[in-house]
This record gives C-alpha cells, sequence and structure tokens, in this order.
C-alpha cells in the first residue's frame, strides 16, 4: 500500500515539474524540510534518549475547475541512527517517550518511511466548502501535530464561514493516520500506537488493537457574538467509545487585557471500546475539566495566566495519537491527559520581534502541577508526578538572505516536586530531566 501511494505522489510531483503556462496557474506546490535532533537527559545512573532525523513533506494543489481543487501532501523521513532510541533502562525497563514521536522502531522499519498524508477533493460553493479523502483536520481535540509524520484524518469535512462572524465545521471521520505510525488504519486501530499507559487496576493498558470504534462524528460552531464576546463549542462523538463536549468563550476586557474559559466534559458510550474492562479504552463514566485564562498584549509581548482543574469524576482521556491536547496549561513536552482531581498552573510569555532580516520568537512558560501520586492509577494514567516545568523556545526566521531558512532551539527541565521514595519508575522521563530539541528548516 505505501509503495501505491509513494508511485501515485511520485507521479504528480513530475506532472508539477511538467506544468505548460496553461497549467501553472492553476497548479500551487511548496514545502518543508528539516533536520531535527532532539535528547533527554534523566537523573543520575537512569538511561538518557536522543534521536535525529531528517525529514520532509511537499504540498500539491491543482485547481481543476473554479469550484474543484485537488490536494495531495507527501511526508519522508530518515532516521540517522536508532542507538539512542532502542535503548533501555535496565533499572525501570523504560524506553524513550519523546524521541518515539521522530521515529517509533516499534511501528517504523528500515531507514525512510513515506506517508500520503493528504489526497483529497474540495469543494467550493459560495461560502461552503466540502472536502472528500485525505486531510488535516484541525480542532480543539484533533489536529495534525508538529511532528515529522502528521495525525490525519480520512472522510468527509464540511465548512461553513463568514456569516455574520459565525463558522461552522464538520466532520465525519473513518480512518487515522497517527504520528508514531504513519499508516491509515479504522479508527478503533489508532487508539495505543502511541503510549498506552495503565489501566485503573495498575495493569499496563491493553486496548491497542482492542477497540471497537468505526467512525468519529464532530461538530463545531466558532461564533463571534460582538466585538468583546466570542463563544466556540464542539462536539466530537467516537463510535462506541466516548462523546467529548467542548465549550470555550473569551471576553476583551480592554486596553488589551482578555479573559477566556474552557470547559470539557467527557462521557462514555456504551463500555468505552470494549466490554472487557482490561482491553477497553475508557474506564469512567464520566470526566470533567476547567481552564481559565487571562492575558495581555503589551507592544511585542504577550503575557499569559493559565489554570487547569481536573475534577474528581474520572480520568479525562483524550488520546495522545489524535494530536495537542487543548488544556490550558499544556507545554511543549507535557502531557495532562488521563488525570482526575489535579490542579495546575502557568504562566507563559511570548515576544515577536522584525527586523529587515528576519524574524525573532521568543516563547517560554514555567508551571506547577499538583498531581495524584503516581502510584494511585484510577488518577494517573501515566505515573506522572507531581513538577514544575520550565522551557524556553528561542526561534529565527530569516527573510533576505535564504528567505524560507529557519532555526529554533527548544529546552526545558522538569523539577520533582513530591516526594516518590526510591521509585524510578515515576522518575524517567517525568521529571528531573533536562531536554533538548534543535530544528532546522528549510521552507520552499
Amino acid at each position: 500500500m505505501r509503495s501505491l501511494t509513494l508511485t501515485i505522489f511520485l507521479s504528480m510531483v513530475q506532472i508539477a515539474y511538467a506544468q505548460n503556462d496553461t497549467t501553472a496557474s492553476r497548479l500551487q506546490w511548496g514545502g518543508l524540510a528539516t533536520v531535527r535532533s532532539m535528547q533527554t537527559m534523566n537523573e543520575g545512573d537512569l538511561t538518557n534518549f536522543y534521536a535525529t532525523v531528517t525529514h520532509a513533506h511537499i504540498d500539491l494543489s491543482y485547481r481543476a475547475k473554479p469550484w474543484l481543487t485537488f490536494n495531495a501532501s507527501g511526508y519522508g523521513l530518515m532516521h540517522l541512527g536508532l542507538d539512542g532510541i532502542i535503548r533501555i533502562d535496565p533499572t525501570t525497563l523504560n524506553g524513550p517517550i519523546y524521541e518515539g514521536n521522530l521515529w517509533n522502531p516499534f511501528w517504523l522499519d528500515g531507514r525512510t518511511a513515506f506517508e500520503l498524508a493528504v489526497l483529497n477533493a474540495e469543494f467550493k460553493s459560495g461560502k461552503h466548502k466540502l472536502i472528500v479523502g485525505r486531510h488535516l483536520f484541525s480542532s480543539p481535540i484533533i489536529n495534525p501535530e508538529p511532528w515529522p509524520f502528521p495525525d490525519a484524518s480520512e472522510g468527509i469535512f464540511y465548512h461553513y464561514g463568514e456569516l455574520e462572524n459565525l463558522n461552522i465545521e464538520a466532520a465525519w471521520i473513518n480512518r487515522f493516520a497517527t504520528r508514531f505510525d504513519a499508516q491509515f488504519r479504522n479508527i478503533g486501530d489508532s487508539f495505543g500506537r502511541g503510549g498506552n499507559g495503565f489501566r485503573v487496576d495498575g495493569g499496563p493498558s491493553r486496548y491497542l488493537g482492542n477497540v471497537e470504534s468505526n467512525y468519529i462524528a464532530m461538530l463545531g460552531v466558532d461564533w463571534q457574538v460582538n466585538q468583546y464576546w466570542h463563544l466556540a463549542v464542539w462536539n466530537q462523538y467516537v463510535d462506541n467509545v466516548m462523546n467529548n463536549v467542548l465549550l470555550e468563550t473569551k471576553v476583551e476586557l480592554g486596553n488589551q487585557w482578555s479573559a477566556n474559559a474552557l470547559f470539557i466534559q467527557q462521557f462514555k458510550i456504551n463500555d468505552g471500546g470494549n466490554v472487557n474492562p482490561n482491553l477497553t479504552y475508557l474506564p469512567d463514566d464520566r470526566a470533567s475539566y476547567l481552564g481559565l485564562r487571562l492575558e495581555k498584549s503589551l507592544r511585542k509581548n504577550v503575557f499569559q495566566f493559565n489554570y487547569s482543574r481536573f475534577f474528581d469524576q474520572g480520568r479525562l482521556q483524550l488520546t495522545r495519537d489524535w494530536g495537542l491536547e487543548p488544556f490550558y496549561t499544556f507545554q511543549r513536552r507535557t502531557r495532562l491527559e488521563g488525570l482526575r482531581d489535579a490542579h495546575s498552573i502557568m504562566f507563559k510569555w511570548q515576544r515577536f520581534v522584525k527586523s529587515d532580516k528576519g524574524v525573532y520568537r521568543y516563547v517560554s512558560s514555567i508551571s506547577r502541577n499538583w498531581l495524584p501520586f503516581p502510584g494511585d492509577y484510577t488518577k494517573s494514567k501515566y505515573r506522572l508526578p507531581s513538577h514544575s516545568h520550565l522551557d524556553l523556545s528561542m526561534k529565527y526566521t530569516s527573510t533576505s538572505f535564504l528567505k524560507g531558512l529557519s532555526a529554533e532551539l527548544y529546552m526545558a527541565y522538569r523539577f520533582l516536586a513530591e516526594d516518590i521514595g526510591e521509585e524510578d519508575r515515576y522518575l524517567i522521563n517525568r521529571a528531573n530531566i533536562f531536554h533538548t530539541d534543535f530544528i532546522l528548516s528549510y521552507t520552499f
């Protein structure tokens, strides 16, 4: 199947290069090439992990008619050695977490991998847009996520917008490709391609390949009520597994101040994916989350104060295979999904500076997370201890010499904030770690 999709995509690239004057105005193409190196240094004698990969993607769009466009995007990935990924810590028997997002040796073999993540027909009529096929659908719960391979959806997608500040999104998804394996599978089989965590009884989760689900149905409404008030509502129904309702509002307070609130309510559908409780995905009947945000824009800076509360109803599980989580205290290399009865605060600063030669972006955040004891599996799916997380990202994008070239350095340190005794399995890759990520990219 991968050979067939690669052949189709290379044929489309050949057509792009062979375009004549008639097709030139109808065909658009571009892409991105990247070299990325990441490492995680654990405390003491615990094993360190690292990975370096190079990856690229090419995007093609052909406007056949004013109302019809064909889109395709092909992604290629090559690792530069697996020594830092395939190693296992002898004390905890744990492997890497973050580096597996660059190359997952459990699902990928050889040195290279390819995915035709986008292949669709796009129909437009006035303010209506319908997409049929493979698409990088973006929502608060399902989104592509910026890794070498995107989280990609296959199905039917509808958009209606710009009617009195009202936008409507709908999607019916019957196949999904995660960033870990880059293969389109039915919805049930897409669960568990990344980390599976633990069941509420403490045993390892075994829902990989055992979730019975055929489709995802989503509906989102985005409404600018007036110049001060914005409202967004999303409903995600996952066949035979769960229904997630997301409500977010933003109020402009004046003088560049704004306030946001986000509420998520999760309901289990039937048995949460499987009648066998040892094989199901969702253990609890319901779970809920509240996020609060206060934001201030000041010249070239943006300041945020964020708060998250996971209520004591059940573990809130939004599978990590489908994209970034929507929680307000989310930080890069963190994961709050799978928690119950937890609090988190986070302060974030962003600064954008433009010059004649390029654009500089600085992002830094610091958080404090009060989490359940990692051995309490009824409240902690991934055994994450209470911690503080400090990070800094510095990115430069050239707009003159070598226009399109960008370089980013991300650094993070996570401090353990509770007594876990001698339990190194709660520590490795989770606390008292220093993590770096260097990304060199060229956009063409």
